[in-house]
């Protein structure tokens, strides 16, 4: 039997997702919010700008922080259309994205862990929570799901990089891949930017690449 890493629930979110789909991030050492200085409390009823971007085919590979894991570094700041380096604040996540596992792994073994670049704070997002079994299936959260609205605070990005890792809660196999992930990721912040391209290709605002 799979003995799975433990997530707790934080509340029942709406467009659809799953109760467990959120989690605040947890390892050796919990994270600690990070915060900068004029930060925006959060607000369920904010508004904030969004953006939408392929993440294209990406592997799942071992448990958080592996050095097989692959990392996406992605210039929210400049995606929203400030000057790179700039603070803003992530307050809201929207996805469709398509699991495909290998092997005997769990379609809810594929979590994405949104941080800061220097991972002092963040949260995770199991988009296949509850399918513990393996197969192919596309998961949506039918719209922007509002941290506020999962009990979470907003993640702050001092210098504008979020980082995004891709990992398994349970590793079936070390150094091999247990899932692909593909499809878009939504980003919603409360900082006005101006209006651009809903859909993005990755060009020079993500940079993914393998830890190893």
């Amino acid at each position: 039997m799979k003995s799975l890493i433990s997530v707790a629930a934080i509340a029942a979110l709406a467009g659809g997702a799953s109760a467990d789909v959120f989690s605040s991030i947890r390892t050796a050492n919990d994270f600690k919010t990070a915060t900068t200085a004029g930060d925006v409390s959060s607000s369920s009823a904010r508004a904030g700008e969004t953006r939408t971007f392929d993440i294209g085919q990406v592997a799942s590979w071992d448990t958080f922080g592996d050095s097989s894991n692959v990392v996406m570094l992605v210039d929210m700041a400049a995606l929203f259309g400030l000057s790179s380096g700039s603070a803003i604040d992530l307050n809201g996540v929207g996805w469709d994205i398509t699991v495909a596992t290998i092997g005997a792994s769990w379609l809810s073994e594929a979590r994405i862990e949104f941080t800061d670049s220097g991972v002092a704070g963040g949260f995770g997002l199991s988009v296949g929570a509850g399918n513990d079994f393996a197969g192919t299936a596309n998961f949506t959260s039918g719209g922007i799901v509002k941290l506020a609205d999962a009990g979470l605070p907003d993640l702050i990005l001092s210098d504008g990089i979020l980082r995004l890792e891709f990992w398994e809660t349970f590793d079936d196999v070390s150094d091999a891949i247990d899932a692909n992930l593909s499809g878009t990721l939504t980003l919603q912040s409360s900082v006005p930017a101006p209006s651009g391209v809903a859909l993005l290709g990755l060009g020079g605002l993500v940079a993914a690449r393998r830890r190893r």
